[in-house]
């Protein structure tokens, strides 16, 4: 090979690595691998806390709600009340049976309690078109049914379930699934081992 020939081919050669290096896609530098600028995660502290399978005798998750006001408020505001029977995900039907028993929970100490993935405003207007005089929580992210692990496949909507919670905070009682039509005040007594409103307690033979 002349000594042209030689020059040609190592002008060549230098072109094509100078181009290499040019190139946009070989000098990008990926985050966290080549990239020494110290990274920021700050924003892991914004997640909500991951969700726990809840079992009877569990601490109930003391979740936060909004009111339609715009206030917020959590379940142990609740729970200064009385214990609290916690409905997820009812249908009209399920609020209308919570509210004919209404009375006789508040009777006994127990606020009943609908969980609703809608926003506060139509959670409000839903209470006001069923009149319904129990509350009524918006859930419009499903945060507060994620906390008790009510997100399911395949539509990562909430699932049915009741919770029944003491004073406390603990959950006493709880069914996944579908809703009962009634029966809820029993569901109550019988979570919290006090006696339903009519039923004698038998006395002790001494």
């Amino acid at each position: 090979m002349t000594c042209r020939a030689i020059l040609l081919v190592a002008a060549l050669l230098a072109a094509t690595s100078s181009a290499c290096l040019s190139d946009p896609v070989t000098r990008v530098n990926r985050t966290g691998i080549d990239d020494t600028r110290p990274f920021d995660h700050t924003w892991l502290s914004a997640a909500e806390p991951a969700p726990v399978i809840i079992e009877s005798g569990d601490p109930a998750p003391d979740f936060s709600y909004q009111a339609e006001s715009g206030e917020w408020f959590s379940l142990h505001r609740l729970l200064e009340q009385g214990s609290v029977m916690l409905v997820f995900a009812p249908a009209e039907s399920t609020l209308r049976a919570l509210e004919s028993e209404r009375d006789s929970l508040y009777g006994v100490e127990v606020i009943p309690v609908a969980v609703i993935d809608r926003r506060p405003s139509a959670a409000a207007a839903l209470a006001r078109r069923l009149g319904l005089g129990f509350p009524v929580l918006a859930d419009p992210q499903s945060v507060i049914a994620s906390q008790f692990n009510l997100l399911g496949p395949p539509t990562v909507r909430p699932r049915p379930a009741w919770f029944v919670v003491d004073r406390t905070g603990q959950v006493r009682a709880l069914r996944r699934g579908k809703l009962p039509e009634g029966g809820f005040l029993r569901l109550a007594c019988d979570a919290l081992a006090i006696p339903s409103p009519g039923v004698s307690v038998p006395s002790v033979v001494r």
